[in-house]
């Protein structure tokens, strides 16, 4: 099924070079939009505001709600963002670790490895940068940076953060597939890249993002009373925002909120 996934032409594309960048640098910073329009509208306002690098913001549309993708669509074509309509993704039916992991795939192989950026950061559409903040930065010291995932003997970066300098990998090999590790602990989307990549890193030379979880109201479930301040507080990771498990009413509005609160700062 990821073969047949792989195998198909994107819908269409707007406003993307598949040719190499030559700015130094350069960031792709590359979200996969999925049934949620506003949540891509709050992002690229907050991108806007607060990322300080050279960067091109490539929305990736896996949605499997035609009226969702055509405005998706629209917004991206108002705002001149660049925008890609992907193919049938297959892997939906099985789930959407697979799922997501084969719109990565995909990605990597037919359109950033293309692209060859200095520099390329996978975010969440449900994680916002709410302060300044420069990817490249954290780039200038080590190959990768991101949400650290520990699984048994083996490790893996979330892909809802996930920054790499693109001379140290071979996008077009990478596998985000979920997968074991050595010592039979599942592995979620990006699991498989341990055995191609991360396993050859030493983790302890590197630095990761810390992580904070904060209840948003009164509760204790992950999906639907929980938010993530991450790296310093620099960016808001909402959780669910595919609404793939549903929750109790009242937390988009509390997340509405928020998202406006930290666009209307200075």
């Amino acid at each position: 099924m990821e073969r047949m996934t792989l195998s198909q032409h994107p819908r269409k594309s707007i406003n993307l070079t598949l040719k190499p960048i030559q700015e130094k640098k350069h960031v792709d910073i590359v979200v996969v939009a999925f049934n949620n329009a506003d949540l891509i509208r709050y992002q690229y306002e907050l991108v806007k505001k607060n990322i300080l690098d050279n960067y091109s913001y490539i929305i990736a549309d896996n949605s499997t709600e035609p009226s969702v993708r055509a405005e998706i669509e629209q917004f991206c074509r108002e705002q001149k963002i660049s925008y890609i309509s992907l193919p049938k993704d297959y892997l939906n039916y099985i789930g959407t670790s697979y799922s997501h992991a084969a719109v990565l795939n995909y990605l990597c192989r037919w359109v950033l490895s293309k692209r060859q950026s200095t520099i390329t950061a996978f975010i969440d559409h449900d994680l916002f940068p709410i302060a300044q903040y420069s990817i490249a930065h954290h780039l200038e010291t080590q190959e990768l940076y991101g949400v650290l995932r520990v699984r048994g003997t083996a490790w893996y970066i979330w892909p809802g953060m996930a920054f790499f300098r693109t001379n140290s990998i071979s996008l077009a090999s990478l596998d985000f597939m979920p997968t074991q590790s050595d010592d039979a602990v599942y592995m979620d989307t990006g699991g498989s890249i341990w055995h191609s990549y991360y396993r050859s890193i030493n983790r302890n030379e590197l630095q990761f993002p810390i992580v904070e979880q904060v209840s948003i109201r009164e509760g204790d479930d992950y999906h639907g009373d929980i938010i993530q301040y991450i790296d310093d507080r620099t960016w808001l990771h909402t959780i669910n925002g595919s609404c793939w498990k549903q929750v109790a009413e009242g937390k988009e509005n509390l997340v509405t909120q928020l998202l406006d609160t930290y666009l209307k700062q200075c």
